[in-house]
């Protein structure tokens, strides 16, 4: 027989709910996004600006993006 035991809402949640993301935090995802906003321009190529985007993800979420190992 299955037996079930009872876990509050919280406790069942909790590991698939994120963190919010501290002060420092919000204040570098600023900055990263205004320098990224500042050095584009519509002038440049698609490649720079993928190189661009890549290094904002990177700086941001330490996200390495896998197509920056490409060699076109």
């Amino acid at each position: 027989m299955i037996t079930f035991r009872l876990i509050p809402l919280k406790d069942f949640l909790k590991p698939y709910n994120p963190t919010p993301p501290q002060e420092n935090e919000i204040e570098n995802f600023d900055s990263h996004i205004k320098a990224l906003l500042k050095g584009s321009s519509s002038h440049h190529k698609e490649k720079s600006q993928e190189q661009e985007i890549s290094n904002f993800l990177e700086k941001s979420f330490s996200y390495k993006c896998p197509s920056r190992d490409l060699q076109f």
